[in-house]
């Protein structure tokens, strides 16, 4: 149920609350993706041969 609010507010579909971290100034959500496939930065085309992911901090209002 969390997912869904959590999926709403980012507009971001295929993920999985993992995490979520509040103090007084900043509010931390981890999340991973449920979707295997990406889209391969050199030919443009999916492929499920994904090799790297990462931590990516996106500041709010």
């Amino acid at each position: 149920m969390q997912d869904n609010y959590i999926q709403k507010l980012l507009n971001i579909k295929d993920i999985i609350v993992t995490n979520i971290t509040e103090n007084s100034e900043t509010i931390e959500v981890s999340i991973k993706s449920t979707n295997n496939t990406g889209i391969c930065p050199c030919c443009k085309q999916p492929t499920t041969r994904i090799h790297d992911y990462r931590l990516q901090r996106v500041r709010h209002s």
